[in-house]
């Protein structure tokens, strides 16, 4: 039986075929749809779903389309309810059946779904089928909806093309479905055209998205020969949309994009622009590995894909750019850390991971916290493990096995933190957890005190805030910290190592030789230096006077941040920017 065959037989109804290995009445009281409410009512994960096959007859005159979905699911325990998500405008018929090799024998048919009431459903394979009606919106840019535009030779004249936004929850008001990102499944893709990359866009404007295009062969050959396993499809298409509620959405296979960003007026563009269609292009290619090969399996950890995503894609750019004009480092620190740092220093700033128990707390995932904080994280934990083994980058050796071992599944963090724990022999997670789970950045101070035989120096944290304001939960975190020892002959930072100063509010350091403690460059923190301490090493002209311009720069950043701090005086930190 071919699926969906449902579709043009209207109103009849089936009784339950003799052949079948089980049989029950279905009531139409007893169906249900799970749709948006206040709260989230989490499907039961004693039913899952297999594969999709998903029919559309569109109405361009109606704004509306008839459809069929054909489900095939797998009953893990013995159950009377089977329940998915819906949103759609009428639900006409389900046929609930059982498959055999000779097809598809019906069980019972009514006019909604879910219940089994006389004979609870054996563990086995299922196939659920459900025709409805459904509408395209004009306004809301989610689940089905039309995208207006002005024809290029006549802008008199408007058309609109029909487009998908499914994240988070709109999946479910183009088609019934388990639209939670656990219940991932493969849905049948019949390829038309098998144009390994494509652009699309409207008549008259494809010779201006060849950048587009270009950005996306290369975010693919990148991420593929860096990840070391394929993205798990056979070709992508690039589809420029008018109106549209995101940057990009990561559809596996089309990818969509604001038109304004994909099909830029002039060329070549600048270094901004090319930036920032680089970052898009490749963020979204990224999620075909993070997000749709792996997936997260609640909201709650939606930086497994995002906070990834953003953090390969920024080191994808310093291929793309001229290497001598912008650095891997100077690129990450410009498109994320700043961001994330400014945002993060508000009393009010989320973590990045936090529970999603509501619509609203859903969609406040998607923020900076999630994503250039994540991915700030990300790099801090890539250059602490780097630096444990600089000869082997046991970070990205981490992710292969990650992306291998999970391929195709939905994972939790614990997931990441256990193969992590496993490439680097240390248990990473125990000490960056807390990143991910705690509002907010600490500042880090120094202070000097002279034990006559030896400098102590003092490290001492607490939670940055851009203007006074109690913080109850005295956070702590523990952070890497980069110690060189410095001296007249040695004028450049030298013998540099990464330290941990745990989450004890303070710790103590006794030097014989000068030492600097500086912001790792990854680091997702800021550290200030006392007075004293800035005394001392103003006496090392000879040292000082050669320090890096980017280190200085860097310095001068960490005490500008600082500087707005009510309780710390203007004029110190004056003349510390100005030494620097």
């Amino acid at each position: 039986m071919r699926p969906c065959w449902l579709l043009g037989l209207g109103l009849v109804a089936f009784a339950a075929s003799s052949s079948a290995s089980f049989a029950s009445i279905i009531h139409v009281s007893d169906i249900e749809f799970n749709k948006n409410t206040t709260d989230f009512p989490y499907l039961p994960t004693h039913v899952v779903p297999k594969s999709y096959y998903i029919y559309l007859n569109v109405s361009l005159k109606t704004f509306s389309y008839d459809g069929c979905v054909s489900i095939d699911v797998e009953v893990l325990e013995e159950t009377n309810l089977i329940k998915l998500h819906s949103d759609v405008a009428k639900i006409k018929h389900v046929l609930v059946s059982n498959p055999t090799p000779n097809g598809n024998n019906p069980v019972q048919f009514s006019f909604l779904t879910t219940t089994f009431i006389k004979n609870p459903v054996p563990p086995g394979l299922l196939n659920i089928e459900i025709v409805f009606r459904g509408e395209i919106s004009t306004e809301d840019l989610t689940g089905i909806h039309a995208s207006f535009y002005d024809v290029h030779w006549n802008r008199q004249k408007s058309e609109f093309m029909v487009v998908t936004q499914f994240e988070p929850t709109g999946a479910r008001r183009a088609f019934p479905c388990f639209d939670e990102p656990s219940f991932k499944a493969m849905s049948q893709k019949p390829l038309f055209r098998r144009t390994p990359v494509r652009a699309c866009t409207r008549p008259g404007e494809s010779s201006k998205a060849r950048v587009s295009l270009d950005a996306t062969v290369a975010a693919l050959d990148y991420f593929t020969d860096l990840f070391g396993i394929e993205n798990g499809i056979r070709k992508v298409d690039v589809l420029a949309v008018p109106q549209f509620s995101a940057g990009g959405m990561e559809n596996w296979g089309l990818i969509t994009a604001r038109h304004s960003v994909l099909v830029p007026k002039m060329t070549p563009l600048s270094i901004r622009k090319k930036y920032l269609l680089n970052s898009l292009m490749s963020h979204e290619v990224g999620h075909f590995w993070f997000g749709n090969l792996v997936t997260m399996k609640w909201w709650d950890q939606l930086w497994l894909k995002e906070a990834f995503a953003t953090y390969f894609s920024k080191s994808l750019f310093s291929f793309q750019v001229n290497p001598q004009e912008k650095s891997e480092a100077l690129s990450f620190m410009v498109g994320v850390q700043t961001t994330a740092l400014y945002q993060d220093g508000y009393l009010n700033s989320t973590s990045i991971q936090r529970p999603v128990h509501k619509p609203d707390q859903l969609l406040d995932m998607y923020n900076l916290a999630t994503y250039e904080k994540g991915a700030a994280v990300l790099r801090m934990i890539h250059d602490y493990i780097k630096s444990k083994n600089p000869n082997k980058d046991l970070f990205l050796k981490a992710m292969r096995i990650y992306l291998k071992r999970h391929q195709g599944d939905s994972v939790e963090a614990g997931d990441f933190w256990n193969v992590f724990q496993e490439a680097a022999g240390e248990n990473i997670g125990a000490l960056f957890f807390e990143w991910f789970k705690k509002p907010g950045f600490p500042l880090v101070t120094v202070s000097l005190a002279s034990l006559g035989f030896a400098d102590l120096m003092t490290l001492k944290q607490e939670r940055f805030l851009w203007s006074y304001q109690k913080n109850e939960n005295a956070t702590t975190w523990n952070i890497p910290i980069e110690i060189c020892q410095i001296s007249e002959m040695t004028p450049e930072l030298s013998n540099c190592a990464q330290k941990m100063l745990t989450a004890a509010k303070a710790g103590d350091l006794v030097q014989n030789d000068m030492t600097s403690f500086h912001v790792v460059r990854s680091g997702h923190y800021n550290l200030d230096r006392l007075l004293k301490t800035i005394a001392k090493f103003k006496n090392e002209h000879s040292y000082l006077m050669k320090r890096t311009v980017a280190h200085s720069d860097h310095y001068a950043k960490d005490l500008q941040k600082k500087q707005r701090k009510t309780y710390d005086d203007f004029d110190q930190n004056g003349n510390k920017i100005e030494y620097l």
